[in-house]
């Protein structure tokens, strides 16, 4: 996929500036100019990561990783774009060319992670699926309390993350509302899995020992 793409970088070191410090400050008409003339910019240096490394994508795609970058820039109050300084010798450009560059890697490597996280976290779907299986109500609900103490096992910030997953909360929603980077939920979302994979195999253990032993006391 090719970018026709007309960047002025000179005119974006003249002007992107000004306009950034205006917008920071809250003028609406210079964050308006500001996108418009680093829109093309960060449209390229996406595509080039993508082409870089042999992603496939369309013109939805190109869209929905460079709205992305626009999101991560104007996250925690444009924390990214007000760390700029320009007396270290680097252009206004080139700055948000490397945010850009690294919000588009932070995607694929989340993306990449959440196809880990699928392949790997069964643990918590095959859980799911069990409790909704047509066995005996003990069954259904000895599972349940099995998923119910695992889980009390998190934290109490880990504990309200796996409650939106379980709500199936969109990454990209989960990430503003807990304010942190969608790579941040998609790597966290699958650590937390695998915790909670092991955390559901102790319960199960404990348990299948205590009715063992249980067994054994109604034997004798």
């Amino acid at each position: 996929m090719q970018a026709s793409l007309a960047i002025d970088l000179k005119d974006l070191k003249e002007s992107g500036l000004v306009e950034l410090r205006n917008a920071l400050d809250g003028d609406r008409v210079a964050w308006q100019r500001f996108y418009t003339r680093f829109q093309p910019l960060i449209a390229s240096c996406v595509a080039h990561v993508l082409k870089s490394r042999n992603v496939p994508f369309n013109q939805d795609d190109l869209d929905d990783f460079v709205s992305e970058v626009w999101l991560s820039l104007l996250r925690r109050d444009a924390v990214g774009l007000r760390r700029y300084d320009p007396t270290r010798g680097r252009s206004l450009p080139s700055w948000i060319r490397l945010l850009a560059v690294r919000c588009t890697i932070d995607q694929l490597r989340g993306r990449t992670m959440q196809q880990r996280m699928r392949e790997s976290e069964g643990d918590l779907e095959r859980l799911s699926d069990e409790t909704s299986r047509p066995d005996s109500r003990v069954e259904r609900k000895q599972r349940l309390e099995v998923a119910r103490q695992a889980l009390a096992q998190l934290k109490e910030r880990d504990q309200h993350f796996m409650e939106l997953c379980l709500e199936d909360a969109e990454p990209a929603q989960m990430a503003r509302e807990l304010g942190i980077a969608v790579a941040t939920v998609h790597s966290r979302r699958f650590k937390l899995g695998q915790k909670l994979g092991r955390l559901v195999r102790r319960q199960r253990r404990q348990a299948q020992l205590r009715r063992s032993a249980c067994h054994k006391r109604s034997i004798h």
